[in-house]
C-alpha cells in the first residue's frame, strides 16, 4: 500500500543514517577541513618568510652596491676589478624609464614597466613584477642613483659606453637602479 512507512519509493522520504556511521563521517570532515585550514596558514607563513628573506637580500645588495659606487658596462654588469662586486643582477634606468643597462645575464629578466611614474611610485620598498618571456615572477628593489656616461678608450661601436653609478647626489644625471 502507498504511504506505508517503510516505502522507499515515496518522494520526500527521509533516509536515516545510523549514529555509528554519521559520527565518524562528521569527525573525518572536521579533521579534513582543519588540516586544510592549517595547511593554508602554513603556506602563507612560508611565503611571507621567503619574501622577507628575498627583500633582505635585495636591500643588502643595494646598500653594498651603492655604498662604494659602481662602474658598469651595458650587457656585462659590473666591470671586473671594482671594489664592489654586485651579488645580484642590476638594471640602470633613466628617470623616464629608458633602459641604459639591461640585466647582466642576458636571460629573461623582470618586465619593469617603462613608466617613470610607476618607477617613482615603487621606490618605497621591494615589489614583485612579472618576468619577460618564461621567467616567472621577480622581486625587485628600485633606488635613485646618479650616473655619468663615459666613453671607453680604444673601444669603438655601440658598446663604447660605461656608466659610473653612485647612490650619492652629485655629478651626473639622476636615474634608477633596479
Amino acid at each position: 500500500p502507498r504511504g506505508h512507512r517503510g516505502d522507499t519509493g515515496c518522494v520526500g522520504a527521509r533516509v536515516r543514517l545510523p549514529l555509528g556511521v554519521l559520527l565518524p563521517c562528521v569527525a573525518v570532515c572536521l579533521a579534513a577541513s582543519g588540516a586544510a585550514a592549517i595547511g593554508a596558514v602554513c603556506v602563507h607563513a612560508t611565503d611571507s618568510y621567503v619574501i622577507r628573506q628575498a627583500d633582505d637580500g635585495l636591500r643588502a645588495c643595494a646598500s653594498s652596491t651603492l655604498s662604494h659606487g659602481l662602474v658598469a658596462v651595458p650587457g656585462s654588469g659590473a666591470v671586473p676589478g671594482q671594489a664592489s662586486a654586485v651579488p645580484c643582477d642590476i638594471e640602470l634606468l633613466s628617470v623616464s624609464g629608458q633602459v641604459l643597462i639591461p640585466a647582466s645575464d642576458g636571460a629573461d629578466g623582470p618586465a619593469i614597466p617603462a613608466s617613470g611614474s610607476w618607477l617613482a611610485a615603487h621606490l618605497a620598498g621591494p615589489v614583485t613584477v612579472p618576468g619577460s618571456g618564461n621567467s616567472g615572477r621577480w622581486r625587485v628593489a628600485i633606488k635613485i642613483v646618479h650616473y655619468q656616461a663615459q666613453r671607453m678608450l680604444f673601444v669603438f661601436g655601440p658598446d663604447d659606453l660605461r656608466y659610473l653609478i653612485s647612490g650619492q647626489a652629485g655629478h651626473g644625471s639622476a636615474g634608477m637602479l633596479v
